[in-house]
């Protein structure tokens, strides 16, 4: 939800303010429990190694010619018309407004026409629900629930919504009121701190009563999820017989979602902290975070600076981009000691008998060696399987979150109460990679992947750099684009000189 005007940004602060004020450290509280992640991992998690397809575009702006979107290939979107639909951000007001314009689609039969569906905070909130949703409704008209028009809609009417209707969600519980008793739990456990908060909060008003779990991935469809557990046998977590649940959309139907957020910036690491210090307000360098099925990250990669208002610190470049598997995203990747060398002449020579030796091998030994069946696509080796799993929650949650650009800035006021760690350890923050090419040099038949030098970059609302979507549709060369814009913010009135 867009913090995007100052007069949220101040009625956030108060209310954080009058939270440490309101909430002693002997309050009790009464809340849901949140499931821990932890419960699905096992003992050995953080040893539990992956290989992840991944993708780059040479391009800075706009991919390049030769290079196509992964989904292009994908046979429920082939023969639809490139047009894309893009649901603006705007909290609980985007999310309903979202859900009576996909009504409308449906009534007019362009649903299925559609081939991508882009989002931005609150609007992801509902593209994540309506793709992803496996439960707690009966059909698609049962989750839309009864049509009001606009005029008539109420909080009255949206708190006595039939059982299974999405429109129960911002009606039946406050978000804020759900995020409030989370905060006082960060207060107390040093552990747990504000985009933890965020994430169970919406997941759990907006996604989890439909069947979205935090503690699980996602995948596009059932090939998808087959060919990843394929192509890691031996992980425990994502193998065949993996613990890793998969969510994939509700049907063929569905256009593929962009879950659009934005990277603000490098977090800090003083004192074991990630909260991101004082970025100089006129030159963030923010840059487009895509979220979708089949991966997450840029297109393209390159270099970023960031600077600070912080007197006597060094401006900070990273390197970003390339798209990475969902269910690998947010591994720290590998030290640079361990990333593949390009082969010498003996390994090429044993890399060829090996090749030909698995023309001879069934089809289930092949699959446990992708590079050998699976030409001319990028493979990222050896990388450390994140400890928690980056969920459709995840996304909806980092294309929602605001406070990421709000709370970096040096004219936001600290905390009242010295022990709230809240501002110390959050902002939600993952370790990136760019996507380099090795052994570009060799004639080999598929060129090998690496992982560069991962940052823990803090990701957050799209809004914060573009509230449509519009751009992630712009780069994939849709023909046409509907743009619902869901804000509270009305269209500027233009005037002419003139007129």
């Amino acid at each position: 939800m867009a913090l995007c005007n100052n007069k949220k940004a101040v009625c956030g602060l108060i209310f954080l303010a009058f939270l440490q004020l309101a909430a002693p450290h002997n309050a009790v509280v009464t809340a849901r429990a949140w499931r821990s992640e932890a419960a699905l991992l096992p003992d050995d998690a953080n040893e539990d190694t992956v290989t992840a397809r991944a993708w780059r575009s040479e391009a800075a702006l706009l991919p390049d010619a030769t290079f196509q979107f992964p989904e292009d290939s994908s046979a429920n979107l082939v023969g639809r018309a490139n047009v894309g639909v893009c649901f603006s951000g705007g909290g609980s007001r985007a999310f309903v407004s979202a859900a009576g314009q996909r009504r409308a689609l449906m009534l007019l039969g362009l649903e299925e026409r559609v081939k991508y569906a882009a989002s931005v905070s609150g609007g992801s909130w509902f593209n994540a629900l309506w793709t992803f949703w496996s439960e707690g409704a009966a059909d698609d008209a049962a989750l839309l629930g009864p049509y009001l028009p606009p005029r008539n809609l109420t909080e009255a009417f949206l708190r006595d919504m039939p059982e299974g209707c999405c429109l129960a969600a911002p009606g039946s519980e406050s978000l804020w009121a759900a995020l409030a008793l989370l905060l006082v739990k960060a207060k107390k456990d040093p552990l747990y701190d504000l985009d933890r908060a965020w994430l169970d909060a919406t997941a759990a008003i907006f996604l989890e009563p439909w069947g979205l779990q935090r503690a699980s991935t996602f995948a596009w469809n059932a090939s998808t999820v087959a060919a990843i557990r394929a192509r890691n046998a031996e992980s425990r977590r994502v193998g065949p017989n993996g613990a890793l649940p998969f969510e994939t959309p509700h049907d063929e139907t569905r256009p593929f979602p962009v879950f659009v957020g934005t990277a603000v910036g490098p977090a800090a690491h003083a004192a074991g902290a990630r909260f991101l210090g004082n970025l100089a307000a006129c030159n963030r360098s923010f840059s487009q975070w895509q979220m979708t099925p089949l991966y997450v990250g840029q297109p393209h990669v390159a270099n970023y600076t960031f600077y600070s208002d912080d007197q006597g610190s060094a401006p900070v470049t990273v390197s970003l981009g390339g798209f990475v598997e969902p269910f690998a995203f947010g591994s720290a990747g590998r030290p640079a000691a361990e990333r593949p060398q390009p082969p010498s002449q003996s390994q090429s020579q044993s890399q060829s008998q090996s090749q030909s030796q698995s023309q001879s091998q069934s089809p289930h030994e092949q699959q446990q060696h992708p590079r050998q069946r699976e030409e001319g696509q990028l493979y990222l080796e050896g990388l450390a399987m994140p400890a928690v799993p980056f969920s459709v929650a995840s996304a909806s949650a980092v294309s929602s979150m605001a406070p990421s650009s709000v709370f970096d800035t040096p004219s936001c006021p600290q905390p009242l109460d010295p022990e709230w760690h809240l501002f110390e350890k959050t902002l939600m923050a993952y370790p990136t990679f760019p996507v380099l090419l090795q052994g570009e040099e060799e004639e080999e038949e598929e060129a090998a992947a690496s992982a560069g030098s991962a940052t823990d970059m803090v990701l957050g609302d799209g809004g914060n750099l573009e509230n449509l979507g519009l751009f992630s549709l712009l780069q994939r060369g849709v023909e046409s684009a509907v743009l619902f814009l869901n804000t509270e913010v009305g269209f500027a009135t233009l005037s002419f000189v003139g007129e």
